[in-house]
């Protein structure tokens, strides 16, 4: 196996689906994929979606809630409900935190929180802002025909960080974020890959943008400790 391919499977251990166009953005190219998928270390849930398989899968980084959890609870939220918030950073490996014991899904204001049997295991947040809805959500694998929604990498750091003490005020009354786990979102975002730029874009579908953009600012110059694939600091510009 060569070293690409070890390079895609050490992207990929987490055991989460992964999209094609992800994994391009990540340097993993389908040439790749394909060489995976013929020594069977990964494989393809649906079309242009990849996971690798048992053997190759560091079971210290997966999650605690199942694909088929996640799709029971957008199921139970309705076509537009989504996963978001710690389990959406766990899935991205964004968190290093792997106990939260509530799987959070958003839902429209409308559709009202969903209550009994089978709900005990979920935490809805109901959203009246379309952009809230829409904005930075992916399909990223199917169970019992249910698509499973989770917010992008992008839009679950703007969450983690806007709901927090960081953004100085608290936008809705039954979603508040720690503010560890919105400040190693941020760190980890930017060591495996993410932009800022991507990141402000993101913010300012939220108006949270600037005060976004300043801690990014101020993190010029402070050793994270992520390795040689650190951002360039240098290179943001609000």
């Amino acid at each position: 196996m060569g070293p690409k391919m070890r390079e895609a499977l050490k992207v990929m251990e987490s055991g989460r689906i992964f999209s094609s166009a992800e994994l391009a953005d990540l340097g993993i190219d389908r040439r790749v994929l394909r060489r995976l998928k013929e020594h069977y270390a990964i494989e393809q849930v649906k079309r242009g979606y990849y996971c690798v398989t048992e053997e190759y899968r560091n079971q210290e980084l997966q999650a605690d809630h199942s694909l088929e959890e996640l799709a029971i609870g957008c199921a139970l939220g309705g076509p537009d409900a989504f996963v978001c918030l710690y389990p959406a950073a766990h899935w991205h490996d964004l968190t290093v935190d792997t106990s939260y014991e509530d799987i959070n899904i958003g839902l429209p204001h409308s559709r009202g929180a969903p209550t009994g049997e089978g709900t005990a295991l979920y935490r809805f947040h109901r959203y009246r802002h379309e952009a809230a809805l829409t904005v930075g959500i992916e399909i990223v694998g199917q169970s019992k025909g249910v698509d499973v929604r989770v917010t992008n990498r992008e839009r679950t750091v703007v969450d983690l960080y806007r709901y927090s003490p960081m953004n100085g005020k608290q936008e809705t009354a039954n979603i508040v974020t720690d503010l560890d786990s919105a400040t190693y979102a941020i760190k980890q975002y930017l060591s495996t890959g993410g932009t800022p730029a991507a990141l402000i874009e993101m913010a300012a579908r939220f108006g949270v943008e600037e005060g976004l953009g300043n801690i990014l600012t101020n993190m010029q110059g402070i050793a994270w400790g992520a390795g040689d694939d650190d951002y360039e600091a240098s290179s943001f510009r609000p």
